[in-house]
């Protein structure tokens, strides 16, 4: 009867026995008395990007800026830019499922230190180690900006008098009288902005007669620089009636990809400077993609790996990665590519011999 065992090698290493992340059944080889299941490795390169979203509205009074304020070049229309900060990549060893191999004992091996060193050196790895992730957006911190808000103006309204006229007989003819009724009206958009202005400029003249000195009652020291800011921010939010606002906010997105045939590529993202980034191609969004240069494609030679008397494992070759678009290329690195390198194979003492 086969027998299936778990056995732990070395601290955080674990060789299964039994696949992982949805390997198909018939990758698996056939598993017979004491068998150990192992995977080679492949590389994965996880790509992350930083990207910045800078958000833009116009004030409410930037038509009246220049007139009132002298204020030039204040933003006449909401407007959202995307800019990419940052890019960097970094490799990731895992399991390739599509290369799993058995090794079958009717007694432990003697050179078992052997094993464990090979291991430990990540030429072959635990098929434990299998990521899911495809080649997309893999976690993604959403810029998202709370609704940028001016300051409430104050005096929206205004009270005018209307006058009126009521004929009022006498004893001889009729005669007329004006009659003052009093109203509440909204202010226009031009004396609001005009309001603004006004206070602005008094802040100004506050805050230099404080600095010379020039008050009733003199602040100093935290006092005088804790008022001072306070008239500060004042007029820096007035002025954003005017001048517009402009919020700014960072985060990360992380992409990944698995290279798959030496001297070729793939998409990676996608990017507008108007839409921001997504791993989804668009109208006006711009191809990222990832070319591998100048690669040894010995290793990818097909291998029989079904011999279970026999170690497989494999090394990395050092593979130029470029990550760029058709505006040029933004980074390039050498990463150790492990399903590019060649197969190799270390006779184990224990096993039954070829199945």
């Amino acid at each position: 009867m086969n027998r299936f065992s778990l056995i732990s090698l070395i601290p955080g290493a674990v060789l299964l026995l039994f696949v992982l992340c949805g390997a198909p059944l018939h990758a698996a080889p056939k598993v017979e008395s004491t068998t150990l299941m192992y995977a080679l490795p492949r590389t994965r390169v996880m790509v992350d990007v930083t990207v910045s979203r800078t958000v833009i509205r116009k004030g409410p009074y930037a038509d009246f800026a220049e007139k009132m304020l002298g204020l030039r070049n204040v933003p006449n229309r909401d407007s959202e830019i995307w800019n990419i900060e940052d890019i960097r990549m970094k490799e990731l060893r895992e399991a390739d499922v599509q290369k799993l191999c058995a090794l079958s004992f009717t007694t432990y091996p003697e050179n078992l230190n052997t094993l464990i060193k090979v291991l430990s050196s990540g030429v072959i790895v635990d098929p434990s180690a299998a990521n899911v992730l495809e080649n997309n957006l893999r976690s993604q911190n959403e810029i998202s900006l709370s609704d940028v808000a001016f300051l409430a103006a104050w005096g929206h309204t205004t009270e005018k008098v209307d006058t009126l006229f009521r004929t009022v007989m006498t004893d001889t003819s009729f005669v007329r009288v004006p009659v003052l009724q009093p109203k509440v009206v909204e202010k226009t958009l031009q004396e609001k902005a005009q309001d603004a202005a006004n206070q602005i400029y008094n802040l100004r003249d506050q805050r230099f007669h404080l600095l010379i000195g020039d008050v009733d009652s003199y602040p100093e020291g935290v006092a005088l620089q804790t008022a001072l800011v306070a008239l500060k921010e004042q007029e820096e939010q007035l002025l954003s009636l005017f001048s517009g606002v402009r919020v700014s906010k960072s985060a990360v997105y992380s992409f990944s990809f698995v290279p798959k045939t030496p001297g070729m590529g793939g998409p990676v993202f996608y990017f507008s400077e108007s839409r921001g980034i997504s791993y989804k191609p668009g109208d006006g969004l711009r191809e990222y993609y990832y070319e591998t240069i100048g690669t040894d494609t010995n290793g990818t030679q097909t291998t029989d790996i079904t011999r279970q008397d026999l170690l497989y494992y494999r090394f990395p070759v050092l593979t130029e990665i470029t990550l760029g678009s058709t505006q040029g290329v933004l980074i390039k690195s050498l990463i150790p590519v492990y399903q590019f390198g060649p197969l190799g194979t270390l006779p184990m003492s224990g096993a039954p011999g070829k199945r």
